[in-house]
Formats: C-alpha cells, sequence, structure tokens
C-alpha cells in the first residue's frame, strides 16, 4: 500500500511539471528597467507553437510586428503601435495576437537581471500571464 501511495505521488508530481509545474508566472525583476533594456527586436512562439512572433521596439516609442506561420512559412506584417515603459513593465497598446486574430493592450514584463542573468522579457500572445514566456532577444542597437 505504501508503494502504490508513493508511486502515485511521484505521477501526481510529473503531471503537474508537464501541466506547467503549478508555479504560476515568472516574478518581475527588482533590477531597475531602462529604455535601453527594451529597444531592439525580440521573438517568441505562440503557446501552440503555431506562430513565431517578432516585435521590434523603436526609441520612438513605436513597435512593429511581425507573425510567422510556422506551418507555412508565410510572414504577416502588422499594423503596430506604441509602447511605454513603466517601473518594469511594457505596455503595448495595439498589439494583435497571431492565434486570435484580435487587438490587444498588452502588459509584458521583465525577468532577471539579478545574479549576472541577463533581463529578459516575458510576454507572450495573449494577456495571460499563465501562457507567457521568456522572449529571446535577436538585436539591439548599437
Amino acid at each position: 500500500m505504501r508503494r502504490l501511495a508513493i508511486g502515485l505521488g511521484v505521477v501526481s508530481l510529473v503531471v503537474i511539471a508537464a501541466c506547467g509545474g503549478g508555479l504560476g508566472p515568472a516574478e518581475p525583476t527588482r533590477k531597475a528597467v531602462t529604455t535601453q533594456d527594451v529597444l531592439g527586436t525580440w521573438t517568441f512562439d505562440t503557446s501552440t507553437g503555431g506562430h513565431a512572433v517578432t516585435v521590434t521596439f523603436g526609441p520612438d516609442g513605436s513597435f512593429q510586428q511581425t507573425v510567422t506561420d510556422r506551418a507555412t512559412g508565410r510572414e504577416t506584417k502588422q499594423p503596430g503601435g506604441h509602447w511605454t515603459l513603466r517601473d518594469n513593465y511594457i505596455t503595448l497598446d495595439d498589439y494583435v495576437s497571431a492565434e486570435w486574430k484580435v487587438r490587444y493592450a498588452m502588459s509584458w514584463y521583465f525577468i532577471g537581471g539579478e545574479n549576472s542573468s541577463p533581463l529578459v522579457l516575458y510576454g507572450g500572445d495573449h494577456p495571460d500571464p499563465d501562457v507567457f514566456v521568456a522572449m529571446s532577444r535577436v538585436s539591439k542597437p548599437r
């Protein structure tokens, strides 16, 4: 009976880990974030893996967005919009969801930046932080 209980406990932990760990979204950094940390191009895959999203943040507060369909390779440029930085959060006023095809006011934030770890933008294709991912920085201005 004890082996059965231990076995069920292990199976439960594996299921929880496979479903995202049950830990919720990552915590925002405590490090001060500057405009220079935002500028440049960031990319991430949507939660379904069907699309890659690339967002380029300009120094004038504008952003450009490109969505690549993973199945066809087709790129679609979205109209873009404006972004603002407040504390560790970046707000995009007219983000177009690759999966849902609707506009959202997105609020992404930075993680890391402590103990020599890099600052990483954390966000996603939907406003729910439970589906956010750590983005990859493709380029930054010189």
